[in-house]
């Protein structure tokens, strides 16, 4: 029978962190983290797809131009980070739903829809609404909807 000494702890089993091999001085590791993806369709436009299409084709672009430089460990962790965005980006293009606003119906608010609003001043207001994280962060009226949301 073996003694015990008092109450297990919660780490009992787990590997130090004193025996995992730590890159040495120039050489790089291998940790940046993924980026989540969402468990909801991704939803988009024929526009959003064009430019989800072109940012993989430029992030690729820059990922083998980078990779022309393996002597740097500066720039292989840039090729590391742009590979994972890549693989992001591919994520999102599988899990791809397009949404054609032409095809949707004219008198409802859908994904696709350009609605136009008046407020309390009788100032307009148009908004688009359009994916997750296809809206531009630096143009106004477009609204992102996540899969799923409610227009209400």
């Amino acid at each position: 029978m073996l003694a015990s000494w008092g109450p297990r702890s919660p780490w009992e089993g787990a590997v130090s962190r004193a025996f995992v091999k730590e890159p040495d001085g120039d050489e790089v590791g291998d940790d940046t983290p993924e980026k989540a993806q969402s468990r909801h369709p991704d939803l988009m436009t024929p526009a959003g797809l064009e430019r989800l299409k072109a940012k993989i084709a430029a992030l690729a672009a820059e990922r083998d131009g980078a990779a022309q430089q393996p002597d740097s460990p500066i720039v292989q962790n840039h090729v590391k980070a742009l590979e994972r965005d890549l693989r992001y980006l591919q994520g999102r293009l599988e899990r791809a739903q397009i949404v054609d606003p032409a095809a949707q119906p004219a008198d409802e608010v859908a994904f696709g829809a350009t609605v136009e609003v008046i407020d309390d001043n009788d100032q307009r207001h148009v908004f688009t609404i359009v994916g997750e994280d296809e809206r531009c962060r630096r143009r106004h009226g477009q609204l992102g909807l996540a899969a799923g949301a409610r227009l209400a």
